[in-house]
């Protein structure tokens, strides 16, 4: 029980910004009252839970790679591979995208229909894929490109008090060193911290093996969507 309920606190402090700016799911500021308690309810797992299945496009990637490596969708890998990235997409990527495609098409807005059937046989499918590749997909937000770079999961460390040194993507998908003003309201971070962000928010701190994951997923991301648009 302990790995699911760190599992859903990653995922809450992954949606955090999104949710309470009305991007993603449903608006519930009080389910971001469980990151910072240990030792849930069984009342409180199922109420987390439920949560994270209306975050619609975000569970659809979460069953299509559970589905592809006959896991679960809130298992602990599953979950890291969509976030940050995953070493075994060679193996799981392509039936991954089949199940993606069917799990997209009832939730998703008639307009993104023709880039749900493009999608390709194999390609990373994190988070960042979905955001440089559709965008939005369930809620119509017009200007979501001009701020994908805040969209995108960021890789950066702690250069100073609530600031960070992070890969800025610029346009015409180009990665850049920038600096970040950003918050951390449910993890304690230090100076020279390595860290994922999401919106400004700071939801997971990075070590060595996961920068490389994210690293080489992104890269493929970027030249996979560089050649789509």
């Amino acid at each position: 029980m302990l790995k699911l309920e760190n599992t859903l606190k990653l995922i809450l402090r992954f949606s955090y910004k999104p949710n309470i700016l009305g991007l993603c799911g449903r608006r519930e500021d009080e389910i971001y009252k469980l990151v910072t308690k240990s030792g849930w309810s069984a009342g409180e797992t199922e109420r987390a839970i439920d949560f994270v299945k209306d975050l619609k496009a975000l569970y659809a990637y979460l069953n299509s790679i559970a589905d592809a490596c006959n896991k679960k969708p809130l298992d602990p890998e599953v979950v890291n591979a969509c976030l940050i990235g995953w070493n075994k997409w060679e193996d799981y990527g392509k039936k991954a995208v089949d199940f993606l495609k069917g799990y997209l098409k009832p939730i998703a807005l008639s307009k993104k229909t023709e880039l749900i059937e493009q999608l390709p046989d194999y390609v990373p499918l994190t988070h960042n894929f979905h955001t440089l590749y559709f965008g939005a997909i369930v809620l119509d937000i017009p200007k979501l490109v001009s701020f994908s770079d805040m969209c995108k999961v960021s890789q950066g460390k702690i250069v100073k008090n609530g600031v960070a040194e992070y890969n800025r993507l610029l346009p015409g998908l180009k990665l850049d060193k920038a600096r970040l003003k950003i918050e951390s309201p449910f993890l304690d971070i230090s100076l020279g911290d390595e860290v994922f962000i999401h919106h400004r928010i700071v939801f997971k701190k990075a070590n060595q093996k996961e920068k490389k994951l994210y690293n080489n997923d992104l890269q493929k991301v970027i030249e996979y969507t560089a050649k789509s648009w």
